[in-house]
């Protein structure tokens, strides 16, 4: 966590403002960075199909995929010998060691653990699978794959971290999951209006939550699509982007207290004047 975005989290957390994160990852791999910001309550996770607080049993919403579209999931991925992951609330399983997984755990810090998809099914926890792929063959076969289950299952592609170029990670969660769902369910928790929420992400699973958030904010690394769905776009990781949008639009005198106006926006202006150069914050 740099520096700067560590100071604006803290200061948000110190006036009283609950702050979440939002994420296709699982519990297991967040709480220790929930714990180092300090941020209690609840959060989002696995791309929206979950929002607990880690300290809790209960949860404020719990989305599981149907256990019958799993099973075609599993069978696809068997056929198609691609890398599957399977998540209960605190733990992720593969039948085998994969590379691909292995890589992921390195990522999100958290080891697979192994035992057979049947049996993991008939005990219906599973929550999310996520398929991870690392070449050209592996990534068009799982392309197939969620033509073959669309409408039983949703299928999204997380925007890779850096140093994870080259790698794909594809959440598959129940149709009606998304992280703007979620947020409307964290939000209701909390009392608060979507109006007065402030979301800030890169992937295009971040879209439902920039949309539903009265101020969606995307990264400048974000893709152009996650761009196009926000009213800001900010700074990119490198840049403490996220401290910008956080010191602009949270912690300013201008916005504190009223919510986020929602001002008229073209996709033309998104990427600013022409000619300028990118800078921090387009309108």
């Amino acid at each position: 966590m740099r520096p700067r975005v560590r100071r604006a989290i803290g200061c948000v957390r110190e006036r009283g403002i609950p702050v979440a994160l939002c994420t296709g990852r699982p519990m297991e791999s967040c709480v220790p960075i929930l714990a180092d910001l300090e941020l209690a309550g609840p959060h989002i996770m696995f791309d929206g199909a979950l929002v607990r607080d880690p300290a809790r049993a209960e949860a404020i919403l719990r989305n599981p995929p149907p256990v019958k579209a799993l099973g075609r999931l599993v069978d696809f991925a068997r056929r198609a010998h691609v890398c599957l992951e399977l998540y209960t609330d605190d733990y992720v399983y593969t039948e085998r060691q994969w590379d691909e997984s292995d890589l992921h755990a390195r990522l999100v810090r958290i080891v697979p653990r192994y035992t057979s998809f049947d049996a993991l099914l008939a005990s219906g926890a599973v929550i999310k699978g996520q398929f991870v792929t690392a070449d050209a063959g592996s990534r068009a076969r799982v392309k197939e794959g969620s033509a073959e289950l669309a409408g039983a299952l949703r299928f999204s592609w997380a925007k890779p971290p850096p140093g994870y170029e080259g790698v794909d990670f594809i959440n598959v969660v129940d149709p009606q999951v998304s992280k703007g769902a979620a947020l409307v369910a964290l939000a209701r928790h909390y009392g608060i209006d979507l109006a007065a929420v402030v979301a800030v992400g890169d992937g295009s699973n971040d879209i439902p939550l920039l949309k539903a958030a009265g101020l969606g904010i995307a990264m400048g690394n974000a893709q152009d699509a996650v761009k196009a769905a926000a009213r800001y776009v900010t700074a990119d990781i490198e840049a403490d982007g996220l401290a910008l949008a956080i010191e602009r639009h949270v912690l300013s005198d201008e916005r504190r207290g009223s919510a986020p106006p929602r001002a008229a926006r073209t996709p033309a202006a998104e990427a600013g004047p022409p000619g300028a150069s990118p800078g921090p914050w387009f309108r």
